[in-house]
């Protein structure tokens, strides 16, 4: 059955094997492409049809500013506070990569195991839009800022999901 609801007209043996095999992985990301350009996977103790988020377009932001990413829909603010981030080098906005960590107040952890802790698909990590600079990871959608490069009069880094009017 869910197999047909993910699009599989006629399901055929070797299809409920794949799925079922996925039921009772220990991987709780494993994925099996189908026919038809179909993507079923597992996200932790539930099976999906994947869709795959598409990894961010490396893009230069303003700091101090305002940079508004249309196709996330997405305002990143860049504002003077009396402790926040001082960017060295160039400021981007990207998908997250392999080595990337961040300190938050429990510690630091590198950005794929807080994804992992927070139950993140792994379809889906590739599009949530990490700051970075020549150190590393300034900040992270969801997370926050990096404590170890907070600084006394530094930039305070937001993001701010843009309202369909905005996007209009």
């Amino acid at each position: 059955h869910f197999l047909k609801e993910a699009g599989i007209r006629e399901p055929e043996a070797s299809h409920i094997a794949l799925a079922k095999s996925l039921v009772f992985s220990v991987n709780p990301s494993a994925w099996v492409d189908l026919p038809g350009g179909i993507r079923v996977g597992r996200c932790y103790d539930r099976l999906t049809v994947l869709e795959a988020s598409e990894p961010i377009r490396p893009m230069k932001l303003n700091c101090p500013g305002e940079t508004v990413i249309e196709p996330l829909g997405l305002r990143i603010l860049c504002i003077p506070a009396s402790k926040g981030i001082l960017p060295q080098g160039t400021l981007l906005l990207r998908s997250r990569q392999g080595g990337d960590e961040i300190t938050l107040p429990g510690g630091t952890k590198s950005l794929k195991k807080l994804f992992i802790d927070r139950k993140i698909p792994a379809s889906q990590r590739a599009g949530i839009p990490v700051i970075a600079d020549d150190r590393g990871v300034l900040a992270a959608q969801g997370f926050g800022m990096n404590l170890r490069f907070l600084q006394e009069n530094g930039f305070e880094i937001r993001f701010e999901q843009m309202t369909d009017k905005e996007r209009k």
